[in-house]
């Protein structure tokens, strides 16, 4: 299997490795509408590659906090990574 990571973008933003098209996220799958190739999803950190929880509330919606690291991160700090299956 391989790892498609990008970075410093919004998660509706990432583009197939294949067509390099935008795609649709459901759960912990992101699906390419015009290749139809399917990708395991996960978000980990920049820092220690751990995964990192999604923030939620009011002005939170794009924000995520590293346990490992103890640390808040942006959108744009955390790896997006894609896994073929």
């Amino acid at each position: 299997m391989t790892d498609h990571v990008q970075k410093g973008m919004l998660p509706s933003e990432l583009l197939c490795p294949n067509c390099q098209q935008k795609g649709v996220i459901s759960g912990n799958s992101w699906h390419c509408k015009r290749c139809d190739q399917q990708y395991g999803f996960a978000i980990y950190c920049d820092t220690c590659n751990e995964p990192v929880q999604r923030l939620t509330g009011c002005g939170s919606s794009e924000h995520f906090y590293c346990r490992s690291c103890k640390t808040p991160k942006s959108r744009k700090a955390v790896l997006y990574t894609m896994t073929e299956t």
